[in-house]
């Protein structure tokens, strides 16, 4: 088996989230049978122009359900854990990510208190999705990981394991113009004719291969032969440049990862929307 490359952008993340990690007061909240861990919001210090950001850390376990017969020693509780940098001022874009976010942890607005969305969305994997099995795990997060003075993005990463073999991964970047609070994605490409010929031309040293051709054996579900399909994920932008991945097994095997690449603004100027 090749050798594979994770990119850089994997890491990334997992710096990120590590770096703004401080520590927390914990207030233990009994709810039923589960204990629900909620540290006290901390408000991360940042430069003034900066966008001022609340680091929040939710976690909630079950003992499992099921299988009801399982062996001590391999019990391994059910958990579920909500980790994001809040967005704290009163500006456009600071609502925007804020409506970004609660949609995707399912509260429906800033009157519905986040933790107890959040013990709903547990409760509801741990019953529903789950059935309580042995070791299922729900882990998100939403991290600002790029901003200069004209864009800001956060990261969404979401590990989920629901039984199996292994669990799954997603993430996903959104990047928001600070001037209008809009999230910034295909929109910004005035066409993408050939635009998957370029991230093409990037993939052989993600799989650590010697050409295109090579790509193509590494490659799985590829609708028209030696032809590669732009990533369902929007593009996203971070460290003054453009990103473009591609999820589990959107492309490639469990094992490949998540073929990404990135290209400076330059590199896509003939494609850009009023590039300067």
């Amino acid at each position: 088996m090749k050798k594979l490359v994770f990119s850089s952008i994997i890491l990334l993340f997992a710096l990120s989230a590590c770096n703004n990690k401080q520590p927390q007061k914990e207030q233990v909240v009994e709810t039923d049978s589960v204990t629900a861990v909620v540290p006290k919001p901390t408000k991360i210090s940042t430069k003034a122009d900066a966008l001022s950001v609340q680091r929040i850390e939710l976690q909630d376990s079950m003992p499992p359900l099921m299988p009801e017969d399982i062996e001590d020693e391999y019990k391994e509780n059910l958990h579920y854990t909500l980790t994001l940098d809040l967005p704290t001022g009163d500006d456009i874009v600071s609502d925007s990510i804020r409506r970004y976010i609660f949609s995707e942890v399912e509260q429906k607005s800033d009157n519905e208190n986040l933790e107890t969305a959040f013990k709903k969305n547990a409760k509801k994997f741990f019953t529903e999705e789950t059935d309580g099995w042995n070791g299922c795990a729900l882990e998100m997060s939403f991290t600002k990981t790029f901003e200069n003075d004209k864009i800001v993005t956060f990261t969404k990463n979401c590990y989920w394991y629901g039984g199996g073999a292994h669990g799954s991964t997603t993430i996903t970047g959104v990047s928001f113009c600070k001037k209008t609070g809009k999230r910034i994605g295909w929109d910004i490409f005035r066409t993408t004719d050939g635009l998957a010929d370029l991230i093409l031309s990037k993939l052989p040293n993600y799989f650590q291969v010697e050409n295109e051709d090579d790509v193509f054996e590494e490659l799985l579900n590829i609708e028209e032969e030696g032809k590669l399909p732009l990533p369902q994920t929007q593009p996203w932008i971070e460290n003054d440049s453009i990103y473009f991945l591609y999820q589990q097994y959107e492309i490639a095997c469990y094992a490949a990862g998540m073929p990404n690449c990135a290209f400076s603004f330059d590199e896509l100027k003939d494609f850009l929307v009023n590039f300067k």
